[in-house]
């Protein structure tokens, strides 16, 4: 004889199925209650998160909509609806259900998080923030609602405030790596580098994750750091040997690093793995030069290139190496093609088609010219440091900059700092401003002068001079000669035709506001003459270098002889061999500074003569 059925313990063993995750287990006793108590609703309820757990979040929603429409008080399969609601995009009805569960449950910080939650995905963060703030206030030891409450405020860009929710969750739970992650996230891409790196690093060091050891290993290399990098990128592919982005990623730090065979090994294992993204194709095409060899990677870039599918983004990137693949096996028009078609996505894409506003440029250069003349120097010469740390290398873009401060930073007593935004970011442009009505603020000028020190500092310490290399610098030596009298300032020129087509081919990622419009980097290079010729009559001899691309490759020894000594710094052979420093070098001439000095890049423009058009206006005929 059977025994009878037990409703009781039945349910009891799907429930216990359930939480142990015996998925199968769980169902079939769920179909048993139903077969003999037809509809039950702690078996539909028990179905949903079956499904939902199965990965099917459509028929739980219909199961649980049918539990909450049949009974309005089954507040549990209404909290469930109402995230799984949320995760499929229904917000307006995932927020109709958070009311009622906040409605149904007075003071309950669970249902409050519910509804900050869908109102920070439905992009309503001010929202989110006002209930998510009475969950923690209700329930201050749960980390989680901090946690969320930091990611609206961070949504809301209260940096601040978010890094101080997630250092409360952190101190509730202090071994929590995903805390750390996020937080470490956040205050990085914030700009604070080093509070960010730290956090990262602790998330790594509890849980060592694929995603955190690339976040971190990334971050590290965004900031510079790429040999200190790199262990973590081998601990991520260690991981997941099929993570194409591991590989992508260390590819592009080892070609930084000037490793450039296990670069392109790392790039073409990305490949491999994933042939959709564009940044590897590209990545391999940089890393050396194209030969006949290469036309079937070439007829690849060019399958990739007639992609339709393709985003703009992508085929920016394909473009770009596409150009460069056709100059270096000599099809220079179908390179200029290439590069023009490129320039057109990157000016879409970086620039949203807002054209240069030469007017705006022309006058701020005007401006510069009108204050730091030699009788407002010789007025305020006690006003700044008297460091000779600085040498701030300058020149328009793509003008040889990186040459020079590779040679440089050979010298045993001198190091690179890098192309740093100081000098151009809007606390320092600011402090310009009021010189135009005569207004003067020591306190601040002085202050900024200590704050650039301490960032020469931070990078190479105890280093006698530290090299400044961002080229566009240029708009800022009044600024700069005023805070440092005795900084050396070397101006790097080159053929314009070079170096404005230089400008066209490279492939920045983002730039000025000039880039990747011809007549645009026209009109930004004339300017620059403008300013440069107001240098050169303006600053002392012994403070203002300029040297010549061309007589640099041409006579390497006599140039950088010059440039040693006026340094203020005895010669040293080794700068004659620049290619074997080892520093990681992050600006587009990675691979060229890697190199013996070569000619090739003097009259480029020469082979492009035919399709130069706007161009034209800026030759130098010899």
């Amino acid at each position: 004889m059977n025994e009878p059925f037990d409703l009781g313990r039945a349910v009891a063993s799907a429930q216990n199925a359930l939480s142990e995750d015996r998925i199968d287990e769980a169902d079939a006793l769920c179909n048993l209650i139903l077969q003999n108590r037809p509809a039950f609703p702690p078996a539909e309820f028990f179905l949903a998160v079956i499904a939902s757990k199965r990965g099917d979040n459509l028929s739980a929603i219909e199961r649980l909509r049918a539990i909450v429409r049949a009974d309005p008080n089954a507040l549990e399969a209404a909290d469930w609806l109402a995230n799984l609601l949320r995760e499929h995009g229904e917000f307006e009805e995932s927020m109709r259900l958070s009311a009622h569960l906040i409605r149904m449950r007075p003071g309950n910080p669970g249902a409050l998080s519910s509804m900050g939650l869908t109102c920070l995905a439905a992009g309503q963060a001010f929202k989110a923030v006002e209930f998510l703030q009475q969950a923690v206030t209700l329930a201050p030891n749960i980390p989680a609602f901090h946690f969320q409450l930091a990611q609206a405020l961070e949504q809301l860009g209260r940096i601040d405030d978010s890094a101080a929710e997630y250092l409360k969750a952190i101190t509730i739970v202090p071994n929590a790596a995903m805390l750390h992650e996020a937080l470490g996230r956040m205050l990085y891409q914030s700009g604070s580098h080093a509070r960010g790196l730290e956090h990262l690093k602790k998330a790594v060091e509890l849980t060592p994750t694929r995603d955190g050891l690339i976040l971190l290993a990334t971050s590290l290399a965004d900031d510079g750091k790429h040999a200190e990098a790199e262990p973590h990128f081998v601990r991520a592919i260690q991981i997941d040997p099929y993570s194409a982005l591991s590989y992508e990623q260390f590819g592009y730090t080892l070609q930084i690093l000037g490793r450039f065979d296990e670069a392109e090994q790392n790039l073409n294992r990305s490949v491999e793995l994933d042939p959709a993204p564009a940044g590897p194709y590209l990545g391999i095409a940089s890393l050396k030069k194209m030969t006949e060899a290469d036309l079937p990677f070439i007829a690849q870039l060019e399958a990739i290139a007639a992609d339709t599918g393709r985003t703009k983004v992508d085929l920016r990137k394909i473009n770009y190496a596409l150009g460069k693949a056709f100059a270096e096996v000599g099809q220079f028009e179908h390179a200029m093609q290439r590069f023009d078609l490129a320039n057109e996505y990157a000016f879409e894409t970086f620039l949203k088609r807002v054209p240069f506003d030469r007017k705006v440029y022309r006058e701020w250069i005007d401006a510069q010219i009108s204050i730091f003349t030699p009788e407002f120097f010789r007025k305020h010469r006690n006003l700044g440091s008297d460091s000779q740390i600085p040498i701030l290398v300058v020149g328009m873009v793509r003008s040889g900059t990186t040459l020079t401060d590779q040679i440089l930073c050979s010298h045993p007593q001198i190091r690179g700092a890098g192309e740093l935004m100081y000098w151009l970011d809007p606390p320092r442009t600011d402090l310009i401003r009021p010189l135009l009505a005569g207004r003067l603020f020591p306190a601040e000028l002085r202050a900024a002068a200590i704050e650039y020190l301490e960032l020469l500092e931070q990078s190479n310490p105890g280093s006698p001079r530290v090299t400044d290399k961002m080229p566009l610098n240029f708009t800022s030596l009044g600024l700069v000669h005023l805070l440092f009298p005795n900084a050396r300032i070397i101006h790097s020129r080159r053929n314009p035709i070079d170096t404005c087509l230089s400008v066209y081919m490279t492939p920045f990622e983002g730039g000025s506001e000039f880039f990747y419009d011809r007549q645009s980097i026209v009109d930004a290079y004339r300017e620059y003459q403008r300013m440069m010729a107001h240098w050169r009559k303006t600053l002392p001899q012994d403070r203002f270098l300029e040297i010549d691309y061309e007589e640099l490759v041409r006579d390497k020894e006599a140039v950088t002889r010059t440039m040693v000594s006026f340094c203020g710094l005895e010669w040293d052979d080794v700068c004659m061999r620049h290619q074997e420093n080892t520093r990681s070098v992050r600006t587009p001439s990675w691979w060229q500074v890697r190199q013996p000095v070569y000619s090739t890049s003097i009259d480029r423009w020469r082979v492009y003569e035919p399709w130069l058009r706007e161009f034209e206006a800026l030759l130098v005929r010899s």
